[in-house]
């Protein structure tokens, strides 16, 4: 006896389902309506891509066709979506292996190989790799696609040019892609030309519309692009340009900035810009300055395909649920160094008593005054 069969179609932005009477049955139901957020239809159903990607969203649905033993009959363009879709996950696997057997300690690149390589490529005699920095570097070329949340006075900047730096020797990157707040542009320009003299052409995407997309339109190879998080969000097209015209490695500095869980744009942008870049790096001394759903958009960055956090939905249950076992799934595409191994000694708090003189002193009597008066005044009647 044959299975049933089950077309799917593109339509637009929507997958179209159509096939036996077993698609309108409970189970199927609760897939394709309630976690998939389609509508159903008189054959079938019309799911909407939303928060998945289109091959994303055609893959989930394809395995659940071969779960209930049904025959796909797929169309060329769903057929296209698939393979993509399966080419990324192959890719993230390889890297995943790549990335635990460096944590592991088996490497592909050495220490001296990598030294060698930026020496080459002309890296400053004078700003050596400390060993913490040489390790971020190289989880970052084993991992491909990773963050580094060492804390603040690391070096992650110097660590994210070494990268750079080792990508553009290989002839994998042309340029590299900065997005962080504007405070961070001095800290690059400096680095970038003590590490690299003369070797990158560091540009502040700056000023208005038309002057940003001229400086996009002609960047080159051997370049840094700073941008900021507002500049990035409104350039979105012009990005997409320049990454279509080159190989570019994208890195968000301070991401923790791009946090936020659902809602708002600056963490929709990068995402989207993310999907464009060969390589991408997230750097922040504090990922997580609330909770853990903090992380959901910066993994999402440099996996933009939800491959380390799946749907928001699926994150924050398993952020709620066991953040141990969430911890342990994405550490092999993260680093950090504690203040414990920069040889920083435990912080001390000292107080220091200073008197309060002139218009300070007049606003905290005033102040104390008010709470004082509000403590001491009986209430002058009770509520019903």
């Amino acid at each position: 006896m044959s299975s049933a069969v089950v077309e799917l179609r593109l339509d637009g932005r929507d997958l179209l389902l159509e096939g036996p009477a077993d698609l309108h049955d409970r189970r199927s139901r609760r897939f394709f309506g309630t976690i998939l957020g389609g509508d159903i239809t008189t054959d079938g159903w019309r799911i909407p891509a939303r928060s998945h990607s289109m091959a994303q969203l055609v893959l989930r649905v394809d395995s659940y066709i071969g779960q209930r033993g049904w025959t796909p009959d797929r169309d060329d363009l769903v057929a296209r979506d698939i393979e993509l879709a399966l080419e990324r996950k192959r890719s993230f696997e390889r890297t995943a292996a790549a990335a635990r057997e460096w944590k592991a300690g088996k490497v592909a690149v050495t220490e001296a190989e990598l030294e060698e390589t930026l020496r080459q490529f002309g890296w400053s005699e004078t700003r050596k790799l400390r060993d913490h920095q040489r390790s971020g570097a190289m989880h970052a070329i084993a991992a491909g696609n990773s963050a580094n949340f060492s804390v603040p006075g690391s070096g992650k900047t110097t660590t994210a040019l070494a990268v750079a730096a080792s990508h553009m020797a290989a002839g994998t990157v042309d340029l590299v892609l900065v997005v962080g707040p504007l405070a961070c542009f001095e800290p690059w320009e400096t680095e970038a030309h003590a590490a690299l003299p003369g070797q990158l052409k560091v540009i502040r995407v700056r000023g208005t519309r038309d002057q940003r997309a001229e400086l996009y339109a002609q960047a080159r190879s051997g370049s840094i692009l700073l941008v900021g998080y507002q500049a990035a969000t409104a350039d979105q097209q012009r990005v997409f340009d320049l990454a279509e015209r080159l190989n570019v490695m994208f890195i968000v500095d301070e991401s923790h900035r791009a946090k936020r869980f659902r809602g708002g744009s600056w963490a929709p942008a990068l995402i989207s810009i993310a999907k464009r870049c060969k390589t991408r790096i997230i750097l922040s001394g504090t990922p997580m300055p609330r909770s853990a759903l903090d992380l959901y958009s910066q993994l999402n960055i440099i996996w933009p395909d939800g491959q380390l956090t799946g749907t928001a939905d699926d994150f924050e249950q398993r952020a709620d649920a066991d953040f141990p076992k969430l911890r342990d799934e994405v550490a092999p595409f993260t680093i950090r160094t504690p203040k414990a191994e920069l040889g920083l000694p435990p912080y001390t708090i000292k107080t220091h008593e200073v008197e309060l003189r002139g218009i300070q002193a007049d606003i905290y009597d005033l102040i104390a005054g008010r709470f004082r008066r509000t403590l001491t005044t009986p209430p002058t009647g009770r509520r019903s």
